[in-house]
């Protein structure tokens, strides 16, 4: 026996800001469900292809989570739970963005932070969906 604490061997937590995450579909279909975290600012990019975001069972930042999306001849769709407070003020040029979820179908929990998607269409469209939430599927 070493006489090392087991717990030696992990590494100390990171510090400081979280990093941005990203989808990217070029020419292709993207696909993000289940358990995933967007963490604080997510930037989706559907370049002649389509990203679905399913955030159902998504771990949203308890700050706030923003979406930067931008589709140029492509598609993308996001999908929130039944209490989530969607801000959505993306542009569509000769496209489409829209959020089509309406307002939250139960109660955010207190002190739940809004989702905001903002960001742009160019021959392309994006919209935010709203469903409940199901089982997540086995992988």
């Amino acid at each position: 026996m070493s006489g090392r604490d087991p717990d030696d061997r992990v590494p100390p937590p990171a510090t400081g800001p979280v990093a941005p995450t990203s989808s990217v579909s070029l020419w292709r279909a993207t696909i993000r469900r289940g358990q995933w975290a967007p963490g604080p600012e997510h930037s989706v990019l559907a370049f002649m292809g389509g990203a679905e975001l399913d955030l159902r069972h998504a771990r949203l930042d308890p700050q706030g989570t923003t979406l930067r999306v931008v589709a140029v001849m492509g598609g993308v769709v996001i999908i929130v739970g039944p209490d989530v407070e969607v801000r959505c003020d993306g542009r569509g040029v000769m496209g489409g963005f829209g959020d089509l979820s309406g307002p939250p179908t139960t109660p955010p929990p207190v002190g739940a932070p809004a989702l905001h998607v903002t960001g742009l269409a160019l021959w392309g469209g994006v919209e935010i969906r709203r469903q409940d939430r199901e089982a997540i599927p086995p992988a």
